[in-house]
């Protein structure tokens, strides 16, 4: 499992985007489980651009963007 949360894909139509969080399925609205390292934290994904989700962690007091990593 990855120690931090990265975004390892993005799919669907501009309408219906999905994100891939580590190994998280989420739409934009969804809340969800996400496994990093040996823990879990609770995710809710605000909004998914071309390359990049919004997302908020539960505890942390401002959302955050992740982006695709260009290989």
């Amino acid at each position: 499992m990855p120690n931090r949360l990265t975004l390892k894909g993005l799919a669907g139509r501009a309408q219906n985007r999905f994100a891939l969080i580590n190994n998280v399925t989420l739409r934009a609205g969804e809340e969800e489980r996400v496994r990093v390292g040996a823990s879990n934290v609770v995710v809710r994904c605000l909004a998914i651009g071309e390359n990049s989700a919004r997302i908020h962690v539960q505890g942390e007091s401002s959302p955050r963007e992740l982006c695709l990593e260009t290989r």
